[in-house]
């Protein structure tokens, strides 16, 4: 299972698709950049930030 999950790491950092023997896998990553972090409406950074969110299915 490890293999399979770095298998899958590898292939979304390189924004593919990974194939595995019990069926195929698709991923999406994505890097956000906001001019500042806002959190349920509190200023938590004023300074530029990266967001970044990855999935697997």
């Amino acid at each position: 299972m490890k293999g399979l999950m770095a298998l899958a790491a590898v292939s979304l950092a390189a924004g593919g698709i990974a194939t595995a023997a019990a069926g195929s896998m698709t991923g999406y990553v994505d890097l956000t950049l906001n001019s500042k972090y806002v959190w349920r409406g509190i200023n938590f950074v004023d300074d530029p930030v990266l967001q970044p969110s990855a999935w697997v299915s």
